[in-house]
């Protein structure tokens, strides 16, 4: 199955990364304010959620629409996610959910971390920054000019985390939620692969060139 698009609705327009060309194939669901980018960018997303309290504007009518009470548990990105899971996809990709309100983009993390452990690949994409869920597996990231990594813990702990290709490697270490071990991580190969046992790891990347 083809991977789901979801689109948050971030004040920030930095946190907003999309290239469709060549994804003729994604599903979007535009999350409530979500669907002002989509409108901006010329997309058409085949689902809109959410309860409609940041985007307040006319809603196409050829689209399907999902429109909740604004006194609900789930957030409009969770009601979103949880559409796309019950679908069948297990490969998600999100943007215009970093930066803003700290507690928001807390929360779109728990929900990532809530797909991984689910078995779905999920990825948060911002233009200068990528956000990978991972439990027991590895993955791999391309040297890219700027660009640095960091591991954290989101987990109580992450068992059997290793780096390799990474000016600062790891063996077989345990990370914690509570102890910033793995921050800011340079590349030394031209791929530097990361892999843990047990737990969710979130591996960052940002564009973090020298002056």
């Amino acid at each position: 199955m083809k991977r789901c698009v979801i689109f948050g609705a971030s004040p920030d327009p930095e946190s907003f990364e999309y290239d469709a060309a060549g994804r003729q194939g994604d599903y979007l669901i535009a999350a409530d304010g979500g669907y002002r980018y989509c409108r901006q960018q010329g997309l058409a997303p085949d689902h809109l959620v959410g309860d409609f309290d940041s985007f307040t504007g006319q809603l196409p009518a050829a689209v399907e629409a999902e429109r909740f009470n604004p006194h609900k548990d789930d957030t409009d990105l969770t009601c979103a996610a949880k559409h796309g899971f019950g679908l069948g996809y297990r490969e998600f990709y999100f943007t215009g959910v970093l930066g803003g309100r700290l507690d928001h983009t807390l929360g779109n993390l728990q929900l990532g971390a809530w797909l991984c452990r689910r078995g779905c690949r999920c990825e948060f994409g911002a233009r200068r920054q990528r956000v990978y869920f991972l439990t027991q597996g590895s993955i791999l990231l391309p040297r890219r000019p700027g660009w640095n990594f960091s591991l954290v813990s989101w987990s109580d702990r992450c068992t059997g985390v290793f780096i390799r290709g990474g000016e600062y490697p790891l063996e077989d270490r345990i990370l914690t939620n509570s102890y910033a071990l793995g921050i800011s991580n340079e590349f030394a190969a031209d791929t530097a692969e990361i892999s843990v046992r047990d737990g969710v790891l979130l591996v960052m990347t940002a564009y973090c060139p020298k002056e």
